[in-house]
């Protein structure tokens, strides 16, 4: 089956078709690098490698790009106060900040088994290509000078509005003209920007200056995929102006389509509102991780909910998340314990209804990746398994148990699972013995002191079909 995805574009869930057989570019907008990530920025990262990972297992070779802001009026603010403690040139401080908060979010995703792109340019080394646009902009008439700034003419390309559909006439009744600002329309958008003194500056044509936020993206992305590819993905925030400026831009310099399709992943949310650091709701990876060190458990929460849709985080989500999480980590560790002994028998015999789950988990990520029935999947594969071990069918079990946890992999989950047991202390496996054999003897009152016994050995014990199951408390 294809992978269909919802493009904002044309506003419809539709097949993915590769401008090249068989390859897909991927461009996905990465952070400005002033502060800390928080939980938005972690979920888009997540979200877009999860997308590469399911267009990877329906035979596509992904080239995954994404992008590093690290010259920005916020940077800038911030290297203000870093010059002023440390005695750093301004230049100096913006590159210390962009650098020290680049590490910090390459060290949160890793923390977060969140592997990089398989490319993550930065606007800073990418100047070049930018003024080659610029310039060619500027030659069509679809950009103007005005001192040392550069300005978009938006009214010079009719499409303008396509992705946000919504008209230029629509767009301008929000638009002003900042105090400085000298273009010739509220719509029209920066490209290049004047040096201002002690900032970071580089030479053009037109002056010292540096690049406005939305060319970035649009020399980066032609740079490694080619003036146009196949997906561009972003958060749902950055749809207007930037990915409308992105469009507009590049398609004006090419006179080509630029992404066939856009990808947006929903906003995180506190109490309704955006977390967004100026609003001061934001809750940073570092103190998540402090509070729930387990990544499996963020992104299960972020797995539950559609990737489109916007994700309310409140502390006791997280920790339903988690009480769910245990649900399969409590059944893997019950496979375990009971498959760990030897079992004679045939091979193990299909679980009813365990194919069309697995058939469900395939197409819900195909069908615009649809995380939340895929896992809703999972979940009732732990269902399956665990009345076929009631049933006395732990071979089966077991099998269906492997299976469950490569499709969890494959989401990038378990990967902290503890490796699988030795075998029980003999203190302890003589206890389990004896009381199974009290069991089958119906010698209740010795199964239970038995029972006793192995939790004054710190052992949570669990009867079931196939014997008594012991894991630590």
């Amino acid at each position: 089956m294809p992978v269909a995805l919802q493009n904002s574009l044309t506003q419809t869930v539709e097949p993915l078709v590769p401008l090249r057989p068989g390859a897909v570019g991927l461009y996905a907008c990465g952070v400005t690098v002033y502060d800390d990530a928080h939980l938005g920025h972690l979920r888009a990262a997540y979200v877009f490698e999860v997308l590469r990972r399911v267009l990877q297992h329906h035979g596509h070779q992904v080239t995954y790009i994404r992008n590093v802001t690290d010259v920005d009026d916020k940077i800038i603010e911030k290297a203000r106060a870093e010059a002023a403690a440390s005695g750093l040139s301004l230049k100096a401080a913006c590159k210390k900040v962009a650098d020290t908060y680049l590490a910090r979010y390459q060290e949160d995703l890793r923390r977060c088994e969140i592997p990089p792109p398989d490319k993550e340019p930065k606007a800073t080394e990418h100047i070049p290509q930018m003024l080659h646009v610029i310039k060619g902009l500027v030659a069509k008439d679809h950009a103007y000078v005005v001192g040392g700034d550069v300005y978009f003419r938006v009214r010079s390309f009719p499409e303008y509005g396509k992705l946000s559909h919504q008209s230029p006439d629509e767009l301008r009744s929000g638009a002003r003209i900042a105090a400085g600002e000298r273009k010739d329309d509220p719509l029209d958008f920066t490209l290049w920007k004047a040096a201002k003194p002690e900032e970071p500056a580089w030479d053009s044509p037109w002056g010292a200056g540096r690049p406005g936020w939305h060319i970035e993206c649009s020399a980066m992305s032609m740079t490694y995929l080619g003036e146009s590819f196949d997906l561009h993905g972003g958060g749902r925030d950055l749809i207007f102006p930037h990915h409308e400026n992105e469009i507009a831009q590049s398609e004006a310099a090419t006179g080509r389509p630029f992404a066939r399709c856009w990808v947006h992943s929903g906003l995180v949310t506190v109490g309704g509102h955006k977390m967004a650091k100026s609003v001061g709701n934001v809750v940073r990876v570092p103190d998540l991780l402090a509070r729930q060190p387990n990544p499996d458990i963020l992104k299960l929460l972020f797995l539950m909910t559609h990737y489109s849709s916007p994700l309310d985080f409140t502390w006791e989500k997280l920790e339903e998340t988690a009480t769910a999480y245990q649900r399969f980590i409590t059944f893997f560790d019950t496979v375990e314990s009971l498959t760990a002994r030897p079992a004679a028998g045939a091979a193990p015999a299909a679980i009813p209804g365990a194919e069309p789950l697995k058939a469900q988990f395939d197409a819900a990520l195909a069908n615009n990746l649809n995380t939340s029935e895929a896992v809703a999947a999972l979940f009732e594969l732990v269902r399956l398994a665990r009345q076929a071990l009631e049933a006395g069918q732990a071979p089966a079990a077991a099998a269906l148990t492997a299976d469950l946890k490569s499709r969890g992999a494959f989401l990038g989950l378990f990967g902290r699972l503890p490796a699988r047991r030795a075998a029980l202390d003999p203190k302890v496996q003589e206890l389990v013995e004896k009381r199974d054999a009290a069991r089958r003897a119906k010698d209740f009152k010795e199964s239970d002191r038995l029972r006793q016994e192995l939790h004054k050995l710190g052992l949570i014990v669990e009867d079931t079909s196939g014997g008594t199951v012991c894991r630590p408390a």
